[in-house]
């Protein structure tokens, strides 16, 4: 289904029954006319069955407990926010972040979120720095690990898969 798309936004809805995954294109340069068309948001069942592409929600990055939804602002924005339908109340999350932010990651217990800030210069030659970064969604506290710097399209790259259960 992802031909040459990435998958930037995966995770559970809050029944634990479906997964969500948003499709988003790489490098315009090289991505094909079937990879556009697949661009979007779907959603899929955990007993195998194939997804189904749903109405994309500008900047959703995951659907939280109850009635509460996490969203990213809007690039070239570095902030994140928290909207609760039920009591009609958002709560936004400043980052550090200067560059674009992505692949974000939701924590099992929906309090914490990590993502990638990516950094790009140009001069003297093309580089791209990648840090991992990521906030307390009760606190507010953000954190983050040392970046990582490559040229485009080159190793090392750096992803954010997952989280580790606690001990």
């Amino acid at each position: 289904i992802t031909l040459d798309c990435l998958v930037t936004n995966i995770g559970f809805l809050p029944d634990g029954k479906q997964m969500f995954f948003t499709l988003d294109t790489g490098d315009d340069d090289s991505t094909s006319k079937a990879s556009f068309g697949r661009v979007g948001r779907y959603v899929m069942k955990t007993d195998g069955s194939p997804p189904v592409r749903t109405a994309r929600i500008s900047n959703l990055i995951a659907p939280l407990s109850g009635s509460r939804s996490l969203y990213a602002g809007r690039f070239p924005s570095s902030f994140l926010y928290v909207t609760d339908a039920a009591a009609k109340a958002r709560r936004d999350y400043a980052t550090l972040a200067t560059g674009v932010i992505d692949f974000f990651r939701v924590s099992a217990d929906a309090r914490i979120v990590a993502f990638l800030e990516e950094q790009r210069a140009y001069t003297p030659i093309a580089t791209i720095s990648l840090v991992i970064r990521w906030v307390d969604l009760g606190s507010g506290l953000e954190q983050s690990l040392p970046s990582v710097s490559t040229k485009p399209v080159v190793l090392p790259w750096v992803n954010l898969i997952g989280w580790f259960p606690a001990d």
